[in-house]
């Protein structure tokens, strides 16, 4: 069997150094090229707007009705006597929510942009939740923008950042805003028939619950006040869920070269190791299974003893 000689050591070591050198460089690309997952990633992780939406906002559009008047070109106008003139035009309650994830390198600069574009619609901010350091901040913004211009300001929203996520959607509330209203009407009525039972004589204890019963009933016509307030054309806007959040080349920026350095070598010893234990494991394994072949062969070529 042949021996090492000195200039093979030194080609082995040469070779243990270059596999070093290559994994230490390779490991320090790496950390330029992609951030690990224990970085800062907003948006897809943690799922869009998790905040919630206290302030219900509605707006209402008026279109014109359609008659479809089937006249045949001999045929008479029908007249219908004490018949109501068709309305005009009839009024839809709607809600608009429009949702837009957004991530950017440039937060202070994006950030700034959101507010003036909110300022230059006159739009109004209901829900504002700011979190992070820099590197990994992250924005969440409920905006109340006029009907009118809604489209406009969701287009220009997009401009701001990569968007990852948008949506719109529209919501029919005119039947719930007509159930609140025979609902109002029924209140007010039984109030009324309540008020004019006070004025009849009675027992105490028949006063006392009655005025319990106008109480309840006088409190459900507040929060009911409440609700139809959202309807009212004063408080009619269309609902923005805004969502900006600093992407990875942001947070990658704030890494210092030493940093890099430090994890680079530290994580270029660790695999090193693992990857020298496991080449000797696997030449010891290798010659110990070459010899132990060596000695079956020889066990099989050996003739019986006589």
């Amino acid at each position: 069997m042949s021996t090492f000689t000195r200039k093979d050591v030194k080609r082995l070591l040469l070779a243990c150094v270059c596999i070093f050198v290559l994994m230490f460089g390779l490991r320090l690309i790496y950390g330029y090229l992609y951030v690990g997952a224990g970085n800062y990633e907003g948006g897809g992780s943690r799922g869009m707007f998790e905040f919630g939406q206290s302030q219900k906002n509605y707006a209402s559009a008026s279109y014109k009705m359609k008659k479809d008047i089937a006249v045949s070109k001999n045929a008479a106008p029908v007249i219908v006597p004490n018949a109501p003139p068709p309305p005009p035009g009839a009024s839809q309650k709607y809600e608009k929510i429009a949702r837009v994830e957004t991530k950017t390198s440039d937060y202070s600069q994006d950030e700034a942009k959101v507010y003036q574009l909110i300022d230059s619609s006159a739009s109004v901010i209901q829900y504002e939740n700011k979190t992070g350091n820099p590197g990994s901040r992250e924005m969440q913004l409920l905006i109340g923008v006029v009907p009118e211009k809604f489209d406009s300001f969701y287009q220009a929203v997009q401009r701001i950042g990569v968007v990852v996520v948008r949506e719109v959607t529209k919501t029919d509330k005119t039947n719930e805003y007509s159930k609140l209203n025979a609902q109002k009407v029924s209140l007010e009525k039984s109030l009324a028939s309540l008020n004019e039972l006070k004025k009849q004589p009675g027992k105490i204890e028949d006063f006392i619950s009655l005025h319990k019963k106008i109480y309840e009933t006088e409190t459900e016509l507040q929060n009911l006040g409440v609700e139809l307030g959202s309807f009212d054309s004063v408080n009619e806007f269309c609902t923005v869920q805004l969502y900006l959040y600093e992407s990875k080349k942001a947070a990658t920026h704030t890494i210092h070269f030493t940093t890099r350095l430090v994890r680079a070598l530290e994580w270029t010893i660790k695999y090193y190791a693992i990857f020298i234990v496991s080449v000797a494991a696997t030449l010891i394994a290798s010659i110990i299974l070459l010899q132990m072949i060596i000695i079956v062969r020889r066990l099989m070529n050996t003739p019986p003893k006589s």
